[in-house]
């Protein structure tokens, strides 16, 4: 379970808002909640993953929206940042047996979630997500690695599970850095082997900040 945080003022709120191209913070909400109930919910995110969660002030209900603060230096300045993450989900976007996938790899995720979890179900997509985030951090190898050494003995329980559950799996490299303090990117034969050996595919996103830690480049 992933640690919530308050966004902090209507200000920071607003800005917010603005950088995911909505007009203001309201606006955000009632893509989520009814707007008869928007004024009835607080903005938080999670600590970890940077997804935007609205709670309710008064029973504490969360809507999970899958919009995630770009601009997360306003809040928290720990750089550089890197995260890599595997995910799995379904060929055809359809629900599958998350738990089977944690019994049979015996690693708990970081999030799982099937459509009805999702805010919007129809534009959903179930997925089993388990992530390496490492803070202050100057070589991708090092979370890399970590991930690695977590599923490279289950290579063939990957493929099964694959191959039985209609599944592609997915591997995704995140980076918060300033300009000029990129991190070491290169990385060993041996994830070389282990991203070929699951047929996974890989990206990864850049983000860079000037000394004033407004966000320059942001690359995909």
């Amino acid at each position: 379970m992933q640690s919530l945080h308050s966004v902090g003022s209507n200000d920071d709120a607003y800005n917010i808002a603005k950088d995911l191209g909505f007009p203001d913070a309201e606006a955000l909400k009632a893509d989520y909640v009814d707007k008869s109930v928007v004024r009835h919910y607080d903005m938080y995110y999670a600590k970890d993953s940077k997804e935007i969660v609205l709670i309710h002030k008064n029973t504490k209900a969360q809507e999970w929206t899958d919009l995630y603060i770009r601009r997360w230096w306003k809040i928290e300045k720990f750089i550089p940042e890197i995260a890599i993450s595997i995910s799995f989900t379904h060929l055809n976007g359809e629900d599958f047996d998350l738990n089977e996938l944690t019994q049979k790899l015996e690693v708990l995720p970081t999030r799982a979630r099937l459509k009805k979890d999702y805010p919007i179900p129809r534009i959903g997509r179930a997925n089993w997500y388990y992530e390496i985030r490492e803070k202050s951090c100057d070589d991708i190898l090092v979370p890399f690695q970590k991930l690695v050494d977590i599923f490279k003995e289950k290579t063939e329980i990957i493929n099964q599970l694959c191959s039985n559950l209609n599944l592609e799996v997915s591997l995704v490299t995140v980076i918060h850095t300033k300009i000029g303090n990129r991190p070491l990117n290169g990385i060993s034969k041996e994830i070389v082997k282990f991203i070929a050996s699951i047929d996974a595919d890989m990206g990864f996103d850049l983000y860079c900040y000037n000394e004033s830690n407004e966000l320059l480049i942001e690359e995909l």
